[in-house]
């Protein structure tokens, strides 16, 4: 059995996880008693000038299942890639994810209609789960071991939204593609530890 310093130094190493869960769920349950729909990814609102909300559209989780599933995820797949990739650059990838999932929401609803709205951090998610795809390309024998837990998030995320319609599987595309774009340049850029 580990101690409880080993699990410390986890959490320790996974600040920018942990800080990405606490605002998720300060932000969701406030929005059952404040209206939180401000910092919703809305694309009639993007087209007028509110750019912000391209980047905070994944805060509010729109449900307490919703926060408890997407926290889980975030947290199994987010503290591995924060430690192989360090806070900075995972923090980079977790922007890049966030803003390039609700563009692409953003454009379907400007060229194909629709509503145009993204909550949730379903994109955020399969973006780190992009950018260990591309971890595992370019480093194929040192990073074998986080494929499969990475992975496995991302396909029950995919089925959750398959199933239940819950979620947006475009935005989770435009986030695949975010983490997966950003990682292959910051790995060219400097390769992680």
């Amino acid at each position: 059995m580990k101690n409880s310093s080993y699990y410390f130094t986890k959490l320790k190493a996974s600040s920018i996880t942990i800080i990405l869960i606490i605002l998720m769920a300060v932000v969701t349950i406030a929005s059952y008693f404040v209206d939180m729909t401000s910092l919703t990814m809305v694309g009639a609102l993007v087209e007028q000038g509110q750019w912000w909300r391209l980047l905070t559209g994944f805060l509010n989780q729109g449900t307490i299942v919703g926060l408890a599933l997407n926290a889980l995820m975030l947290f199994w797949i987010g503290y591995r890639t924060e430690n192989i990739f360090g806070r900075w650059r995972y923090l980079l990838i977790v922007i890049a994810s966030a803003v390039v999932s609700n563009l692409i929401v953003f454009l379907g609803y400007r060229f194909w209609g629709g509503y145009g709205v993204s909550g949730g951090a379903g994109g955020v998610i399969f973006g780190i789960g992009g950018s260990a795809v591309a971890l595992f390309m370019l480093y194929r024998d040192r990073y074998m071991y986080l494929l499969p837990p990475i992975l496995t998030s991302v396909g029950v995320i995919a089925a959750w939204t398959i199933i239940f319609s819950y979620g947006n599987l475009l935005s989770q595309l435009g986030g695949f593609l975010g983490g997966f774009l950003i990682a292959g340049l910051i790995c060219n850029i400097s390769p992680p530890k």
